[in-house]
Protein backbone atom coordinates (compact mmCIF):
# COMPACT_ATOMS: atom_id res chain seq x y z
CA UNK A 1 0.00 0.00 0.00
CA UNK A 2 2.91 2.44 0.85
CA UNK A 3 4.55 1.41 -2.41
CA UNK A 4 1.06 2.71 -4.38
CA UNK A 5 0.79 5.65 -2.07
CA UNK A 6 4.51 7.09 -3.38
CA UNK A 7 3.90 5.88 -7.04
CA UNK A 8 0.59 7.72 -7.14
CA UNK A 9 1.98 10.79 -5.53
CA UNK A 10 5.15 10.63 -7.63
CA UNK A 11 3.02 10.40 -10.74
CA UNK A 12 0.76 13.34 -9.92
CA UNK A 13 3.94 15.44 -9.14
CA UNK A 14 5.12 14.93 -12.54
CA UNK A 15 2.23 15.03 -14.15
CA UNK A 16 1.00 18.13 -16.35
CA UNK A 17 -2.48 19.80 -15.35
CA UNK A 18 -3.88 21.19 -18.36
CA UNK A 19 -7.17 23.56 -17.89
CA UNK A 20 -9.08 24.06 -21.05
CA UNK A 21 -12.38 26.25 -21.38
CA UNK A 22 -15.70 24.43 -22.36
CA UNK A 23 -16.15 25.65 -25.93
CA UNK A 24 -20.02 25.57 -27.20
CA UNK A 25 -20.35 25.76 -31.07
CA UNK A 26 -23.13 28.28 -32.50
CA UNK A 27 -24.26 29.59 -35.84
CA UNK A 28 -25.45 33.41 -36.61
CA UNK A 29 -27.58 33.40 -39.62
CA UNK A 30 -27.84 37.91 -41.20
CA UNK A 31 -28.48 39.55 -43.56
CA UNK A 32 -25.56 41.62 -46.18
CA UNK A 33 -25.85 44.91 -44.29
CA UNK A 34 -25.42 43.41 -40.88
CA UNK A 35 -22.14 41.94 -41.33
CA UNK A 36 -20.57 45.13 -39.56
CA UNK A 37 -22.79 44.31 -36.41
CA UNK A 38 -21.97 40.42 -36.18
CA UNK A 39 -18.45 41.23 -36.31
CA UNK A 40 -18.82 43.72 -33.62
CA UNK A 41 -20.64 40.90 -31.20
CA UNK A 42 -17.82 38.43 -32.03
CA UNK A 43 -15.01 40.14 -31.57
CA UNK A 44 -16.66 41.78 -28.05
CA UNK A 45 -16.92 38.07 -26.99
CA UNK A 46 -13.86 36.90 -28.56
CA UNK A 47 -15.54 34.30 -30.76
CA UNK A 48 -13.36 32.00 -32.11
CA UNK A 49 -14.85 31.87 -35.89
CA UNK A 50 -14.77 28.34 -37.12
CA UNK A 51 -15.88 29.19 -40.64
CA UNK A 52 -18.30 31.76 -42.97
CA UNK A 53 -20.53 30.56 -45.40
CA UNK A 54 -23.37 32.07 -48.07
CA UNK A 55 -26.11 28.95 -48.26
CA UNK A 56 -29.81 29.49 -49.83
CA UNK A 57 -29.10 33.34 -50.43
CA UNK A 58 -28.35 33.85 -46.59
CA UNK A 59 -24.59 34.33 -45.17
CA UNK A 60 -23.72 32.91 -41.73
CA UNK A 61 -20.95 32.42 -39.99
CA UNK A 62 -20.10 29.34 -37.24
CA UNK A 63 -18.45 30.01 -34.10
CA UNK A 64 -16.88 28.85 -30.89
CA UNK A 65 -17.87 30.70 -27.53
CA UNK A 66 -16.58 30.05 -24.17
CA UNK A 67 -19.41 28.46 -22.15
CA UNK A 68 -19.35 31.25 -19.48
CA UNK A 69 -20.66 33.39 -22.07
CA UNK A 70 -23.82 31.93 -23.41
CA UNK A 71 -26.16 34.23 -21.49
CA UNK A 72 -24.05 37.29 -22.85
CA UNK A 73 -24.12 36.32 -26.69
CA UNK A 74 -27.89 35.80 -26.78
CA UNK A 75 -28.48 38.86 -25.11
CA UNK A 76 -26.58 40.76 -27.43
CA UNK A 77 -27.84 39.40 -30.25
CA UNK A 78 -31.50 39.74 -28.84
CA UNK A 79 -31.83 43.23 -29.96
CA UNK A 80 -31.39 42.50 -33.79
CA UNK A 81 -34.73 40.79 -34.84
CA UNK A 82 -33.02 40.58 -38.21
CA UNK A 83 -30.13 38.32 -36.93
CA UNK A 84 -30.94 34.72 -35.85
CA UNK A 85 -28.48 32.99 -33.57
CA UNK A 86 -28.64 29.39 -33.10
CA UNK A 87 -26.30 27.21 -30.93
CA UNK A 88 -25.47 23.68 -32.38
Amino acid sequence: VTAYKTAAKEAMDAATIVEREIMYDYEVFYAFDEIGTVMMILNKLNASIEGQFFENNQPHIAFKLKRSLEKEVFTLFEPYHTIRLQKK
